[in-house]
């Protein structure tokens, strides 16, 4: 808001009420949006598996990535690379953080080269993967490519810890509304679990 109209709410000592009331509503909202998103995932997951009996098929697997610093899913990708069930491939995206940096971008791509892992620098929207693991991120934002609230009518998301969450803020550690569009959340211990 201008500054001019946040003067007249703090001399009316509406300000902090207003805000209140404001972030209340938008969390009420997300809440009650919840058990139809839950639904919605466990629709997608029926429909996907279904569909494999169907038609057997490699289940394509995204593995996203911002940073080789955060890749923590090599053990995870090769099993599936071993097997014929699964075609994985991993997404270097962009790191948010450091949108106007695309060197730390560049070393990653170049990184998974490297390896002759399977790797691409842009998510497909029109033909997404099956399913796509992220790491563990403190925030929902993943680059433009990658919104939760339009891909899980689409994708299975899991999220795949890369760390050992050591704080006791453990709320913290994956963005609030990610959560609420997970398949999976895969967790070290029963710990992190609860």
């Amino acid at each position: 808001l201008p500054p001019k109209v946040l003067a007249v709410l703090d001399a009316l000592h509406l300000r902090v009420p207003l805000r209140t009331i404001v972030f209340g509503t938008i969390d009420f909202y997300r809440r009650m949006k919840i058990p139809f998103v839950r639904r919605a995932i466990h629709r997608l997951e029926a429909e996907k598996q279904k569909s494999f009996k169907s038609n057997p098929r490699p289940i394509r697997v995204c593995f996203l990535c911002l940073d080789v610093s955060q890749w923590g899913m090599q053990s995870i990708f090769d099993a599936m690379l071993s097997s014929p069930n699964f075609e994985p491939y991993v997404y270097s995206a962009p790191n948010w953080i450091r949108e106007n940096d695309s060197r730390q971008h560049d070393a990653t791509t170049e990184f998974f080269e490297k390896k002759c892992m399977p790797c691409t620098n842009q998510f497909d929207q029109n033909n997404p993967p099956d399913v796509l693991l992220v790491p563990m991120s403190d925030s929902d934002r993943f680059g433009r490519a990658i919104q939760f609230d339009k891909l899980y009518k689409k994708v299975l998301i899991g999220c795949v810890l890369y760390g050992w969450i050591v704080l006791s803020t453990e709320k913290h550690y994956i963005g609030r509304d990610c959560l609420a569009y997970l398949w999976r959340y895969f967790t070290f211990n029963n710990r992190e679990q609860k």
